[in-house]
């Protein structure tokens, strides 16, 4: 990926920062979000949003276009994990502590894609690969779209500015 973007191994940090930059950056708001918008409807625009950025990825032919792509995977991803979190609590009710640590293993389990990834990039391609996630994601939010009810009410209307309020008002109280 590196030779083929031109890139050097700076500006392959800098890419990966920002991924991680960003995700955690929308951790927060996320929760927020799902609480005014519906936990189903965060991880489905996470979902194809990560979808999206992993397809533009694997289309990508500049470290410029890739590093904003990666960026756009950090954000889609940061969606993700405060509503899922959520989520998989109201789904699985009585069994939402199985369902949960589950959901956190394979959170974990992933850390050994960094091993696995590069032989099958040099297998089947580092833009396939990108391609792959990419359906893998239309694929889950698809499925979460039409299988995962929220069975919780989402609560009365609050306007954005109230909620940017409280959020601040929440950081500030740490």
């Amino acid at each position: 990926m590196t030779n083929d973007l031109h890139m050097s191994d700076f500006q392959a940090g800098v890419a990966l920062s920002g991924i991680w930059f960003f995700y955690g950056v929308l951790q927060f708001p996320s929760g927020v979000f799902a609480d005014a918008l519906g936990r189903k409807k965060i991880i489905v625009f996470s979902l194809i949003g990560f979808s999206i950025a992993s397809i533009l990825i694997g289309l990508s032919n500049s470290f410029i276009i890739a590093g904003v792509t990666f960026c756009l995977i950090g954000m889609a991803s940061g969606l993700l994990p405060s509503p899922s979190f959520t989520l998989i609590a109201e789904l699985f009710g009585s069994k939402k502590g199985k369902a949960l640590g589950i959901h956190s293993s394979i959170g974990s389990i992933s850390g050994f894609i960094p091993i696995i990834l590069p032989i099958l990039a040099v297998s089947f391609g580092w833009r396939n690969i990108f391609f792959l996630w990419g359906i893998i994601g239309i694929i889950l939010a698809y499925s979460i779209f039409i299988f995962a009810d929220e069975s919780l009410k989402n609560p009365e209307y609050i306007s954005y500015i109230t909620r940017l309020k409280e959020m601040i008002k929440s950081i500030g109280n740490r």
